[in-house]
């Protein structure tokens, strides 16, 4: 078993609240005994023959249909800047999260790389853990950091259910258009529950006007959070206090014809970085 894995299993918790205990090919649950298959630098929390969430197995159908290639190495190098507005802004983002402690988790991967940026920042003591539900996008990363850097762990997992971590046990979360995610609601209610007292929270996301068509589009929905006011009021509700903001880019429509969002011809919309800390307890 590799060291990533073994550091994990403080961190990590089962579906029923237990601890889990590594064993040969599996993390197992010392309450009720269920077991999380591991592969590599992969720790599995959807079974086998588990159904993954839609927007991945869409995700997947689509890698497969359009025939790409997901060069990991060549995306972890060119990715951070132009995901984050530049490099200064790349330099920013990485620099809060590589600042705040031992255990950092990225929240649905993806296929981008933007989170390159942050392995020259990470010391010998620092895991990167990454998630994703995508078959192809963990495959992916776990192949390229397999043999190449040694303090990365990958977690298959449905960011749509409670994440695996226990209470205060984790530094710091970060997420690049993290949106996608059903329950995006619950989901930063759980980084607040597994942080730390004073851990971090950084996340580059899409916002939309308020009370501009998208947004109340999403309201009708019953999701409170797209534009940039309601996101910081939920946020700070949930004990995130905001630190910083920095528009990264700003857009008036659809940036393709294709795109769902927004919904108005000439809605303004915006790319921002936002920068947490959960308060001490």
């Amino acid at each position: 078993m590799n060291r990533s894995l073994q550091r994990a299993s403080a961190l990590l918790r089962c579906a029923c609240g237990g601890g889990l205990r590594l064993g040969d090919d599996a993390l197992n649950c010392a309450v009720c005994g269920r077991k999380y298959a591991v592969s590599g630098n992969v720790v599995h929390f959807i079974a086998e023959n588990g159904e993954r969430p839609f927007w991945a197995r869409q995700l997947d159908d689509w890698i497969r249909e359009q025939g790409i290639e997901l060069d990991m190495g060549e995306r972890y190098a060119s990715s951070p800047a132009k995901c984050l507005g530049g490099a200064e802004q790349a330099e920013r983002f990485f620099g809060f999260i590589a600042g705040s402690g031992d255990s950092i988790v990225d929240l649905a991967s993806g296929p981008s790389g933007y989170f390159g940026g942050l392995f020259d920042k990470l010391n010998d003591r620092q895991l990167l853990i990454a998630t994703d539900a995508s078959a192809a996008v963990i495959h992916a990363h776990s192949a390229t950091n397999l043999d190449t850097y040694k303090n990365f762990l990958m977690l298959d997992i449905d960011l749509d259910k409670p994440l695996p971590f226990r209470d205060n046990s984790v530094d710091a979360f970060m997420g690049y258009l993290v949106s996608n995610v059903a329950g995006y609601m619950e989901l930063v209610r759980e980084v607040c529950r597994c942080l730390k007292p004073d851990g971090r929270f950084a996340v580059a996301e899409v916002f939309y006007e308020k009370s501009g068509p998208t947004d109340l589009a999403f309201r009708e929905r019953g999701i409170s959070i797209a534009s940039y006011e309601a996101y910081i009021e939920y946020c700070q509700g949930e004990g995130l206090a905001l630190s910083e903001s920095r528009v990264l880019y700003a857009m008036t429509g659809k940036l393709d014809p294709s795109d769902e969002y927004p919904l108005g011809d000439d809605e303004k919309s915006e790319i921002r970085a936002l920068y947490f800390c959960k308060a001490a307890q």
